[in-house]
């Protein structure tokens, strides 16, 4: 009981050429100004309840995003012990 224009879209869809992950992760970079960054809380002050913050973000010359956040919320703890983090 699926409607024509949405099956005629879910055709289309299934052959349309698509940008790749990272080309898709940059325009998002490249397009956005504001996020929700989170993690999983862990012990017992939090539990495995998430713990977010909004963050602004711009991208740099070569396409990888700057992060600004404030440095006391739990999520920042958490980027800074992270390997991958520039700091």
């Amino acid at each position: 009981n699926v409607d024509l224009e949405i099956d005629a879209f879910r055709q289309h869809q299934a052959t349309a050429p698509t940008l790749s992950f990272a080309d898709e992760c940059r325009t998002l970079v490249d397009l956005g100004r504001y996020a929700v960054i989170s993690t999983f809380g862990r012990g017992e002050a939090y539990g495995a309840y998430p713990n977010g913050s909004i963050v602004g973000f711009a991208s740099d010359t070569t396409g990888r995003p700057i992060f600004a956040m404030k440095y006391f919320p739990i999520t920042a703890f958490r980027l800074r012990d992270c390997p991958y983090s520039y700091q």
